[in-house]
């Protein structure tokens, strides 16, 4: 596997980051062709393209303030798209045949989505000095603030917090829209290809030499995958099949 295009417009973070979702997508030229514009869960997203035996396709990147696109990029089997969360893009048209993708979402934040006592070393400037970090924080908030209410209404569980009031999610909505309007005004929209195919070799070796240096025993992505978090970094909601796995970790709240 080979990262080669960045796509975005927001700035990234560093710091510990957990795959809060992974699965494959399949357009199909007949039943599922593209996806709407839309942007994901979580701070920076990536998809590999799984097969090549289709025609059309791609990814297309928007820049909402102008409402035009600035990147399509075709990536070939095995090669990585990352991308902001927050960016707007679509899932192409397939004209002919069927392509799949697998699609990851990562959070970054300053603390650990299963152990929220646990600091990860992300900086101020990286998160509360960031505009994306805030976005991402209070439109998590406010997507488990409506999954909760619609629960409660269905009468499938109690649990209420501050942030279920609706004055607070309305406070919540519009600071989503103004933060998702000033990081759209002061970063610039560019599409990257970060591993040129001349460099595709040595980059994979380098990938080799971190993975036999890594000495943890199980991967650290899977045990934190299928999460939904809250506006405090904390897990608001999990995949049935995260328990169904056994795990015992911290912050498992409620099945989806």
């Amino acid at each position: 596997v080979v990262v080669v295009f960045f796509a975005g417009s927001w700035p990234s973070h560093a710091g510990l980051s957990v795959f809060l979702q992974m699965f494959v997508v399949r357009y199909d030229a007949v039943k599922q062709p593209f996806l709407a514009k839309h942007t994901d869960d979580g701070d920076i997203s990536i998809n590999i393209l799984l097969s090549d035996d289709f025609e059309g396709g791609g990814t297309r990147f928007w820049n909402r303030l102008t409402n035009a696109p600035f990147a399509r990029i075709f990536p070939r089997m095995g090669q990585v798209l990352t991308h902001s969360a927050l960016v707007h893009h679509e899932g192409m048209p397939v004209k002919k045949g069927i392509r799949y993708i697998l699609v990851g979402f990562l959070a970054i934040d300053r603390v650990d989505p299963l152990k929220p006592t646990t600091h990860t070393g992300l900086s101020w400037f990286a998160s509360y000095l960031s505009i994306s970090y805030w976005h991402n924080k209070l439109k998590e908030g406010y997507t488990a603030a409506h999954s909760r209410l619609e629960k409660r209404l269905a009468g499938i569980s109690s649990r209420q917090k501050w942030t279920d009031n609706a004055n607070v999610r309305s406070v919540f909505l519009y600071l989503i829209l103004q933060l998702e309007w000033l990081g759209d005004k002061l970063s610039k929209h560019v599409a990257i290809d970060l591993v040129p195919e001349s460099h595709h070799d040595a980059f994979l070796k380098q990938l080799d030499r971190a993975g036999e240096q890594q000495q943890e025993s199980r991967a650290r992505w899977f045990e934190g995958q299928q999460l939904y978090l809250d506006v405090d970094g904390t897990v608001a909601s999990e995949w049935k099949t995260r328990r169904r796995t056994g795990s015992s970790d911290e912050g498992s709240i409620t099945e989806l």
